[in-house]
């Protein structure tokens, strides 16, 4: 006997990605076949298919009917539930990457040089040069020797085998990019889809296809379903279901397939309708430069790989009509592309590049030589992966200050082994060697289920079943995820933290386990190390209030400022009506911050912070104020604070917290920073990095394009495009040229982090339009933050002015060898 009922659908965005596939992992727990049928347009769904539940085009209020074999009241009355009452809370809101209708906005420089482009929407930041290969897409490949008869039993048994050996190789298959694997492990979840498997078999029996028309149609099949929701970003994952159809093709198939393997043998930017991401690992990076795509947004996967390799990559509206194999530019920072380029833009273009391997060079040298904090604050990364681990420490982290287990797992059907896990750790403690790995215990809720661990919707799941909480009614794999963490303390520095704790017998309950398994690893002789340091999260702001007790059972806590803030603050950080209260700089949050950081070093106990907090620049002094004994940032960000931390003087910095703490408003706090950082984190104002004696530029744009590249070089503007715009500005009112040979343009712009005069000797002189009609042999450029503009921009104009007037002064600003030496006579001259 069937059961029926109806539920209208409650989803803002419809039935799409994520909340069907939630559904489709709640329904596979029932074992009975139901079936789902959106009433407005009858299209029906096996809703254990996360595939067919999203072609079946369920929109906000539509009424749809479940349908249900036979099975007890009480199944009823929980699909019931599942689908009328916890479907709302599997619904996240549809970050869709539009193409964006805005005018493309050029930087004075460029747009000087009357360049000819191609507007686009920046997809991947970056600049490629390179010459045009246009890829023809052929979304699968053609088989050649099929005979016309078909044997149904025989093709679904090549079928049966390519599903066999695609997923083995998937699984047995790893990629040290993040985002490779990830997009491997969405391809293993299609393979695994059994409305994608039982609709290639439906074909070739019912009506009489053979393998590859059936896995074709099939594909064109569930393509067309999703591009008919008319959501771009469900669309997209068509590429996903080509490329595992194309795959499953080939190795049926194999030599039988007729394909046309492009090979890149120089610099080339490559411009197709769009890309499979098997079709774009084939290419030889080395070569590749440059993407030019006209049906991809920021969220295609394939896009999501390119930006993983720092490929620029633009999107424009129709395959542009560019001549093969010539040379082109792609922009991927501002989305255009440049046709035919001039040899003064491919120099401008060149320079930019430069100018960021400069960038980049300088703050190694920066991380280098910094002197850090007396030695007593470590710069650490957050990692989700081994690669993110690499990474980070190549990038100067002083170790892995959190390593998010449940990501590792994000993918996986089943529950990972312990063993399977112990390789995991064991391989990351190796790469950290004696630098500090903390291992965090899993952090899943009903926002973040993972696929082998189902959990309820909740109306807020970040106040709900979550993290420490579910772990006793998944003990088993809590167990053998503490086993596979203690055995790796074998073969490093490993410490575990487990989070959202909020009470002492949490903890308490967390350390009994742990000495149980420590026994058991005793008896059983396999090493471990027996002094493993165990820490907790601080989420929950209960735990600001008993430090003294915590500290008994653990040895070091952290800080996760994204949830303690909007807990403390009662601000949903996702919610945008509340996000002016959701601030670190809220005055009252910092207190608190004070607050148990104080209390750990009262209790002989660590403290280090891994939330986005630590991340921004704006932050680090106060946070140095604090003392904070870690900052665990994405690996990313970690080259830029190592650097600016050399600009901070710890004692300084705790009176700057002496100050924001007597602050009343968020406002007030920011202005506190802000005046701090550009007072006491700025590097000198004058320095011989930002002396250049013998430039080339040509003329007054590149002159101050030349000068703006250097304060960007030296990190003292992370906005030189705003900067450069900022100076323009200024140079609108009248003509910087001062006379004697001498230009002056200057700015006040809050693109300034720290105030700066930079200097350019020219090796041929250049116009400026100067009051006396003389071109110009020196340029010095005064920039300064908006916030100190009224006293130091008019005082340091008005002295330099002065002295201008005086030829021995000019004399030595022309004949003066050395940067250092130009620079202190600078500095002397001017009372800097």
């Amino acid at each position: 006997m069937k059961y029926q009922f109806e539920f209208t659908c409650p989803l803002p965005h419809g039935l799409h990605a994520r909340p069907a596939s939630w559904l489709e992992r709640e329904v596979n727990n029932f074992d009975t076949e139901i079936i789902l049928t959106n009433q407005s347009n009858g299209k029906q769904a096996n809703a254990k298919s996360v595939l067919s539940l999203i072609a079946a085009n369920i929109r906000l209020n539509d009424i749809c009917t479940v349908a249900v074999d036979d099975c007890g009241e009480g199944t009823i009355v929980k699909l019931k539930s599942l689908f009328c009452d916890n479907l709302i809370g599997a619904d996240t809101p549809i970050k869709s990457c539009q193409e964006s209708d805005a005018e493309i906005k050029l930087n004075p420089s460029l747009r000087h040089l009357g360049i000819d482009f191609l507007p686009g929407q920046a997809i991947v930041a970056g600049i490629g040069i390179g010459k045009a290969i246009f890829i023809d897409n052929c979304d699968f490949p053609e088989v050649i020797n099929q005979s016309g008869k078909v044997d149904a039993v025989c093709e679904q048994e090549k079928v049966i085998n390519a599903f066999d050996e695609l997923k083995i190789q998937l699984r047995n298959t790893s990629s040290d990019n993040h985002e490779v694997q990830s997009i491997m492990d969405t391809h293993l979840s299609i393979l695994n889809d059994v409305e994608f498997f039982n609709q290639i078999k439906s074909l070739i029996f019912e009506n009489n296809l053979s393998a590859a028309n059936a896995i074709k149609q099939t594909a064109e099949f569930f393509c067309k379903a999703l591009s008919e929701t008319g959501n771009s970003i469900l669309a997209e994952r068509s590429l996903d279901i080509n490329d595992v159809s194309s795959q499953l093709i080939r190795a049926i198939y194999g030599d039988n397939c007729i394909e046309s393997e492009l090979m890149l043998s120089e610099p080339s930017i490559c411009i197709a309708r769009n890309m499979t991401p098997t079709e774009f690992l084939k290419l030889d990076r080395k070569y590749l430069k440059g993407l030019i795509l006209t049906e991809a947004t920021g969220t295609s996967h394939t896009v999501i790989i390119a930006r993983s390799y720092g490929i620029a990559t633009v999107a424009v509206a129709k395959v542009p009509a560019l001549v093969a194999n010539r040379q082109i530019i792609v922009d991927g920072t501002i989305g255009i592309v440049v046709e035919n380029p001039t040899t003064e833009i491919i120099e401008y273009y060149n320079r930019q590049v430069e100018t960021e391997v400069s960038r980049q060079k300088a703050i190694r040298q920066a991380i280098e030589t910094s002197p850090g904090f007396n030695g007593n604050m470590e710069i650490a990364a957050n990692a989700i992966n081994i690669h993110e681990i690499e990474t980070a420490l190549s990038s100067g982290a002083q170790g892995i200050g959190v390593l998010r287990t449940e990501i590792l797992f994000a993918q996986e059907q089943t529950a990972p082994s312990e063993s399977q896990q112990f390789e995991i750790y064991k391989t990351a403690a190796n790469l950290a060697g004696e630098k500090k790995l903390i291992i965090r215990t899993l952090d899943i809720g009903g926002d973040k289920p993972l696929p082998f661990m189902p959990l309820p919707a909740e109306e807020n799941p970040f106040l709900g079943y979550r993290a420490v909480r579910i772990y006793k009614e998944y003990e088993t794999f809590f167990r053998e995820q503490l086993a596979a963490i203690i055995k790796a303390s074998a073969f490093g520095n490993v410490h575990l933290m487990v989070p959202m704790i909020c009470s002492v017998e949490e903890i308490r309950w967390v350390n009994k386990i742990i000495l149980e398994i420590q026994d058991e690893l005793g008896n059983q002789n396999i090493p471990f190390n027996k002094t493993m340091p165990v820490g907790i999260m601080i989420e929950v702001p209960s735990t600001a209030f008993i430090i003294d007790q915590l500290a008994v059972e653990c040895d070091f806590f952290s800080i996760g400022t994204n949830d303690l803030a909007q807990y403390f603050l009662a601000a949903d950080r996702g919610n945008e009506y509340v996000k002016d209260i959701y601030t670190p700089a809220h005055p009252s949050f910092i207190r608190l911050l004070k607050k148990i950081v104080d209390d750990v070093h009262e209790a002989k106990r660590w403290v280090g912070i891994c939330g986005e907090m630590a991340s921004q620049l704006e932050f680090l002094p106060l946070l140095i104020g604090i003392g904070f004994d870690e900052l665990s940032l994405s690996f990313a960000s970690i080259p830029a604070i190592t650097a600016e931390t050399k600009n901070c003087d710890p004692d300084k910095c705790r009176e700057l917290l002496d100050c924001v703490c007597d602050c009343t408003s968020i406002a007030g706090v920011r202005q506190q920073l802000n005046d701090f950082r550009h007072i006491n984190c700025a590097m000198p104002i004058v320095h011989e990095t930002l002396v250049i004696t013998d430039s080339g530029a040509k003329d007054k744009h590149q002159a101050i394009k030349t000068l703006v590249d250097q304060i960007y070089i030296n990190g003292r503007t992370e906005n030189p495009v705003g900067l450069e715009n900022a100076i323009w500005d200024r140079e609108g009112i009248y003509s910087t040229g001062f006379g004697f040979g001498i230009a002056i343009p200057h700015c006040k712009s809050k693109h300034v982090l720290t105030n700066s005069i930079a200097v350019l000797r020219l090796s041929k002189p250049i116009d400026w339009n100067s009051s006396d009609g003389q071109p110009v042999n020196i340029v010095i450029l005064l920039a300064i933050n908006d916030s100190d503009a009224a006293k130091e921009h008019m005082k340091i104009f008005a002295k330099l002015s002065r002295k201008i007037m005086h030829e021995d002064f000019r004399d030595n600003l022309l004949n003066i060898a050395k940067p250092e030496n130009l620079i202190n006579y600078i500095k002397e001259h001017l009372e800097l």
